[in-house]
């Protein structure tokens, strides 16, 4: 029995494409960036903060990650 040809096969279902169509993709981690952001400073202050043990963040790849928590507690220092 030979196989059909591309022409003989029933057409793939079709999906939406847009932003509704996935969860959005959280992360409880930021970089060093992110946090110089959130923080209106630059990214080499906040790496003198990680270095100082001021702010806690892993060191994962090659580069600092913090976490939301660490960053909330080190402003709520700050606020006193």
């Amino acid at each position: 029995m030979p196989l059909p040809s591309y022409t003989q096969l029933p057409p793939l279902p079709t999906l939406p494409m847009g932003a509704d169509q996935f969860e959005p993709f959280v992360s409880d981690w930021l970089t060093t960036s992110e946090v110089a952001a959130i923080l209106h400073t630059q990214v080499g202050f906040v790496c003198q903060l990680i270095q100082q043990g001021k702010l806690v963040a892993s060191f994962i790849g090659r580069r600092y990650l913090v976490k939301n928590t660490n960053l909330e507690a080190y402003m709520r220092s700050q606020e006193q």
